[in-house]
Parts: C-alpha cells; structure tokens; sequence
C-alpha cells in the first residue's frame, strides 16, 4: 500500500506544471483571474514548505 508520505518524493517539476495548468484553467478551458492563480499558488507554495520543514521532501520544487 503506498502511502502520502511515499508519493511526495514524486513531486517534480514537471507534475507541478500540469497541476498549475489544471487548478488555473477553467472548465471552458479559459484561464482564471490573476488573484485566483496566485492564490492558489501561494497555497501550493505554503504546503510544499511545511513538507520541507516537516522532513517529508528535501527540497520545495517551486524554488527551483
């Protein structure tokens, strides 16, 4: 059984791309506003650094 903790090593560039792309787009395939983007992504950024402070990734992949 794979657990959370497993997964997280996956996190790569490329797989925060196509998430970027997929809470950033809506249904209609238009972009949503600028404060919806940057929200999200604040909130993406905030948990990527709880997963470094926590040990689980060695490194947040949105500061590279």
């Amino acid at each position: 059984m794979c657990s959370i903790y497993d997964r997280l090593t996956d996190i790569d560039a490329p797989l925060l791309e196509r998430v970027a792309t997929d809470t950033t787009t809506k249904r209609d395939g238009s972009a949503m506003s600028a404060e919806v983007v940057r929200r999200r992504r604040t909130t993406l950024a905030a948990v990527l650094r709880s997963a470094v402070r926590r040990g689980l990734v060695e490194a947040n992949p949105l500061d590279r």
